[in-house]
C-alpha cells in the first residue's frame, strides 16, 4: 500500500510546521534578552507533535503493515533528526566552551559541561537537576519525539482507534490535573517536570495519528481560507491570555485547537502563488528549532546595531534565522541525509 503523502506535498502543513519553528525562536529571543512580556513560544512544541503524529502516522503506519521493520523506522527517524540535531550541539558546545574560555558570568562548569555533551550526544537527557539538555535548550523536545516514535514503531501504530483514543484521553486527563501555576504548558524541558514533556508528547503526537485516520485529508482542495490556520495559530500563541486563565486558555489552545488546526491544514491548501513560501518555511522549519537557541547568541550584537526596539530586534532575528534555516536545509541537512541514505542502503 503506497503512503498518499508520496503523492502530494501538504503545502498548508509545511507553512504551519515553519510558523510554529518562527514563533519558538521569537519567543527564546525574548526570554534570553531578558524580555517579561514574552508570547506563549512554548505552545507551538505541542503543534510540533501533532504535525509529527499526522505525517508519521500517513507515511509509516502503511509500511510497517506492509513489513517494514521496527529497527528500519526508527533508523530512518534518526537520519532525518540526527544531523541537524548535532549541529545545533555541536554549534552549541563551541559556544559554551567560549564561555569557559573567557570566564562568562553564565558558563557551564566544565564538569557539568563535559557530562551533559557526552550524554545530549546520544540524545540522552544530562543527568544533572536543572535542564534537560543544558546545551541546546529546545532538544528536549526532540527527545520525546524519539520516544514516541520508539513506541509508534514498538506497536502503537497497530492500536486501533478506540484504543489510540483512550490513550489520549487519558494524557489529556493528566494535563488538565497537573498544569497550574508558575509554569502551565512550559513544562518537560527540565528535571523539575520531566513528566510533563511525555504526556505533552503522548497526547498531541495521538491526536495526530488520530487525525490522520479520520481520512479527511483525502478531500483537500485549494483555499484562500488555508490562511486563517496561520491566522489562528499566531493568535493563539501571541495573544497573552490574563494570568488567571493561563491554565483553561492554554490547555484549550493544546487539546482542541492544535489538533483542530492541523486537521484544517490537512483538508485547506495553499493556492499556488502561496505554495513556494510554504515549502521554504516548511524546509526550513526543523534547522531553525534545530539551531536558533545559539543563533540568538550569535546574531544578538548585530540586530542591536541595527536597532534598539526590542520588538523590531525580534523580527530581524527571527528573518534571519529563517534564511540560515532555509540555507542549511538546503546545503547541509539534505545532502547529509541524502548520503546517509546511500550508506544505509549499500549497507
Amino acid at each position: 500500500m503506497n503512503s498518499p503523502s508520496k503523492f502530494r506535498r501538504f503545502h498548508t502543513l509545511d507553512a504551519l510546521r515553519g510558523l510554529a519553528a518562527l514563533l519558538v525562536a521569537f519567543y527564546h529571543f525574548q526570554r534570553l534578552t531578558g524580555q517579561t512580556s514574552a508570547i506563549a513560544g512554548y505552545l507551538a512544541v505541542d503543534l510540533f507533535f501533532v504535525l509529527s503524529g499526522f505525517v508519521i502516522a500517513l507515511n509509516y503506519e502503511p509500511r510497517l503493515a506492509g513489513g517494514l521493520s521496527a529497527r528500519r523506522f526508527i533508523e530512518m527517524r534518526l537520519v532525518r533528526l540526527y544531523p541537524l540535531y548535532w549541529a545545533g550541539l555541536m554549534l552549541a558546545a563551541v559556544l559554551a566552551v567560549a564561555r569557559v574560555l573567557t570566564h562568562h558570568v553564565n558558563q557551564l562548569p566544565p564538569g557539568p559541561l563535559a557530562i551533559a555533551f557526552l550524554t545530549n550526544l546520544i540524545m540522552v537527557p544530562s543527568p544533572f537537576a536543572g535542564p534537560l539538555f543544558p546545551l541546546n535548550g529546545p532538544s528536549w523536545s526532540l527527545f520525546f519525539e524519539m520516544l514516541v516514535n520508539i513506541a509508534f514503531a514498538a506497536g502503537l501504530w497497530r492500536w486501533g482507534s478506540r484504543a489510540l483514543s483512550i490513550l489520549v484521553a487519558l494524557a489529556a486527563l493528566w494535563l488538565i490535573w497537573a498544569i497550574r501555576a508558575p509554569a502551565f504548558m512550559d513544562v518537560g524541558w527540565e528535571w523539575a517536570h520531566p513528566a510533563g514533556g511525555l504526556v505533552r508528547a503522548v497526547y498531541s503526537f495521538g491526536m495526530g495519528m488520530l487525525i490522520c485516520r479520520l481520512g479527511w485529508y483525502r478531500a483537500g482542495a485549494t483555499s484562500w481560507l488555508a490562511l486563517v490556520v496561520l491566522g489562528l495559530t499566531m493568535v493563539a500563541i501571541m495573544l497573552a491570555a490574563p494570568q488567571a486563565a493561563r491554565a483553561p486558555a492554554e490547555l484549550l489552545i493544546v487539546l482542541g485547537l492544535f489538533p483542530a488546526l492541523v486537521a484544517m491544514a490537512s483538508v485547506l491548501e495553499m493556492p499556488a502563488p502561496l505554495a513556494r513560501i510554504s515549502d521554504v518555511l516548511g524546509d526550513a522549519s526543523y534547522p531553525v528549532y534545530a539551531l536558533h537557541w545559539s543563533l540568538i547568541t550569535l546574531m544578538l550584537p548585530i540586530v542591536r546595531r541595527i536597532t534598539q526596539n526590542l520588538t523590531m530586534q525580534g523580527l530581524l532575528f527571527v528573518s534571519m534565522a529563517l534564511l540560515v534555516g532555509w540555507a542549511t536545509a538546503r546545503w547541509f541537512d539534505g545532502p547529509v541525509r541524502r548520503r546517509l541514505g546511500q550508506w544505509r542502503a549499500a549497507r
